[in-house]
């Protein structure tokens, strides 16, 4: 049987330890908040690129911009520089445009003719792959916009935005002159 002094002990000391361990994790990382927003160059919207939010600590945070807008999610709470790159959308499009032109090219030293059923699915099935990818090619290309070297780099961008828990709204308005 408990005695008072341990049943006392028992009712404050759950309290206390709830409380105690609570304290604890108010330290605990970096509060995180979302950033949305529009990425205009030249007064138009950007129509496809990445935007990355990058704390003085801890790790940077990316979106990807489509037709101008963005979201992040997961942002520090705190000072952030501001970086924009597109330049990867035109190295992707090379890429695809490359790999199309030699999927095109395999199996062409055989005649369709003389061709076995199965070599001739093979070759309409890389034949297709080579359109798809001549055509993800085209529509990245199309959406690549070059911008300023600038933007690329968090201590040259010149673009910082102080996140808040909430409510973070941050319009990006990138100029090539």
């Amino acid at each position: 049987m408990r005695s008072n002094h341990q049943r006392l002990a028992l009712r404050l000391g759950a309290p206390l330890l709830v409380a105690l361990l609570a304290s604890l994790n108010v330290g605990c990382g970096t509060p995180k908040a979302n950033v949305s927003g529009t990425v205009t160059l030249d007064g138009k919207k950007l129509p496809a690129g990445m935007i990355a939010f990058v704390p003085a600590k801890g790790a940077a945070v990316s979106a990807e911009i489509k037709d101008g807008a963005y979201e992040a999610t997961g942002v520090p709470v705190g000072e952030t520089k501001v970086t924009v790159t597109t330049s990867y959308l035109k190295e992707q499009a090379d890429q695809a445009q490359k790999g199309s032109q030699q999927q095109g090219q395999v199996n062409r030293h055989i005649p369709e003719s003389r061709m076995s059923p199965e070599q001739r699915k093979h070759f309409e099935e890389q034949r297709k792959a080579a359109e798809d990818g001549a055509k993800r090619a085209k529509e990245m290309k199309e959406k690549y916009r070059a911008i300023p070297e600038k933007y690329t780099n968090p201590e040259a961008s010149g673009l910082h935005l102080e996140v808040k828990v909430t409510g973070n709204s941050y319009d990006v308005p990138l100029t090539t002159k």
